[in-house]
């Protein structure tokens, strides 16, 4: 038997070492289970044991989330373990990132400003560039809006609010920084941050800041947006630079009509359609009844 670290003193070393908080957070999220499971007995049988059922129960992502948390409880404990390299993902992330993968799956792996840079570049489109010259009082918390300035073309653009939590937790990083820039970044610390998740999510093609541009695109087309208003928002000069993003497919065009079947952004049509749509529920039950007489 070996006497294990205790969470309160995992979570000491994690402090210690100066860990973010959503850091700690999520690795005492996953190393506690663990820590009930072994009851006291942390060895290299009981570490078997519970992989094979993480390995049956939870996603790739979370599995290698869960990985991670206990390669870093093992150091800070000092115990010498055989711990198996991550699942190798073979996922969509490659060309974009859907809203559900993107919030469960990548956020898991970055912290503090890096968390807040992609998911600013994930709701807006915004070029790397373009990224490094937004200022604080670019953010307009009164119209709800981003303002591109001089971006391609030397063109100004307007970005609607997409994501009210994020321009919460803007409002908050705001009030932290002395200067006007808002994000202190360059392409350098940009593409490091990229390869990094790379790694982390063990994917077997580069992702890179337009693969948030392309997210972005497909992203508004799922939440109603047409496609005209897509290419102003990205700044395109023409519309097929904009389908390159987009990349319609079979599941975009039923998304689509989904959307469309159900009202769209209007509420009138939407309360219509659920009208049409219960008579037809009641029409088909009295014929129902009437069928059984």
């Amino acid at each position: 038997m070996v006497n294990k670290m205790t969470i309160e003193e995992f979570e000491k070393q994690l402090r210690i070492k100066n860990s973010s908080d959503k850091t700690i957070q999520t690795y005492l999220k996953q190393i506690r289970p663990f820590l009930n499971f072994c009851e006291g007995d942390v060895s290299q049988d009981n570490i078997d044991k519970y992989l094979i059922n993480r390995r049956e129960s939870v996603s790739d992502s979370s599995f290698n989330l869960f990985i991670n948390a206990l390669k870093k409880y093992c150091e800070y404990s000092g115990y010498e373990f055989k711990i198996p390299k991550q699942k190798n993902i073979k996922t969509k992330y490659y060309n974009s990132w859907t809203l559900t993968d993107f919030k469960n799956d990548v956020l898991q792996y970055v912290y503090d400003e890096d968390d807040l840079i992609l998911r600013f570049m994930f709701f807006t489109g915004c070029r790397p560039n373009e990224l490094f010259r937004i200022k604080k009082q670019h953010i307009n918390y009164k119209q709800e809006e981003v303002i591109i300035k001089d971006g391609k073309g030397g063109k100004d653009r307007i970005i609607p609010f997409l994501d009210e939590q994020l321009y919460k937790d803007l409002e908050v990083y705001i009030k932290s920084l002395e200067g006007d820039i808002l994000f202190d970044y360059n392409e350098q610390r940009l593409q490091y941050m990229f390869r990094t998740l790379k790694e982390q999510l063990n994917l077997d093609e580069d992702i890179c800041p337009y693969t948030m541009r392309r997210s972005f695109a497909k992203h508004c087309i799922k939440i109603g947006f047409n496609d005209s208003s897509i290419q102003v928002m990205m700044g395109h000069e023409n519309i097929k630079t904009t389908m390159k993003y987009i990349q319609p497919d079979k599941q975009m065009v039923r998304d689509r009509w989904e959307f469309i079947k159900n009202g769209g952004n209007n509420p009138v049509l939407a309360k219509a359609y659920e009208i049409i749509n219960n008579l037809k529920q009641i029409i088909k039950d009295l014929k129902e009844q009437l069928r059984k007489k």
